[in-house]
């Protein structure tokens, strides 16, 4: 059995080296004469430097603010309690010290399910001010590139080695550009100014 495949993978390998010698390579295609503008833009960045997105993310912001609150308020009890056993610990007794511990444990639980909870509710609202923004982005970026003649426009939010681009000239990023004409298309009410203000 091991001869007759051994015999086989010889065959196949002389087969495919037979028709590599019959079959000359191609020869590679001419580069384009004009490929044409490349731009590039921080999506992400244009996103929220609109008016409706620093809006949108600040009602986020808002928003947690009361986990944030309850996460920093976890971090000062934890600590107190942290101290109060290390300067106890030739002091309280034995129960002391397990009730003291198991306490500590347990805020410390209850405060990373709140913050894994935070975190994940945050970036669910995150990307839904991307979505609700970039929605309505995209088609500006693609009537911008048309009728500046760019034949491809990259994102460039992310950095390398996430992001292939490695450097582009300033004068291709778009990012201000498209920025400017959301802003234009979809303005946003001032907020009203407080009494005394």
């Amino acid at each position: 059995m091991n001869y007759l495949h051994r015999a086989a993978a010889i065959g196949l390998f002389f087969a495919c080296a037979a028709a590599a010698q019959a079959k000359p390579a191609s020869p590679p295609p001419p580069p384009l004469k004009d490929p044409g503008k490349l731009a590039v833009i921080n999506f992400q960045g244009a996103i929220a430097a609109t008016a409706e997105g620093k809006q949108l993310l600040a009602a986020v912001q808002q928003r947690f603010t009361p986990q944030r609150t309850q996460l920093a308020k976890y971090g000062q009890e934890i600590t107190a309690q942290q101290k109060q056993l290390s300067d106890g610990a030739s002091t309280l007794s034995a129960g002391a010290k397990n009730a003291l511990t198991e306490k500590i444990q347990e805020e410390q639980r209850d405060a990373q399910q709140l913050q894994q909870d935070a975190q994940s509710d945050v970036q669910a609202a995150i990307s839904n001010v991307v979505s609700q923004v970039g929605n309505k982005m995209a088609p500006i970026i693609r009537q911008y590139a048309a009728g500046h003649g760019f034949a491809l426009v990259v994102d460039t939010s992310v950095g390398w080695p996430r992001n292939p681009v490695l450097f582009a000239q300033p004068s291709t990023n778009i990012t201000q550009a498209i920025i400017a004409l959301y802003n234009a298309k979809y303005p946003q009410p001032t907020p009203a100014k407080t009494a005394g203000h």
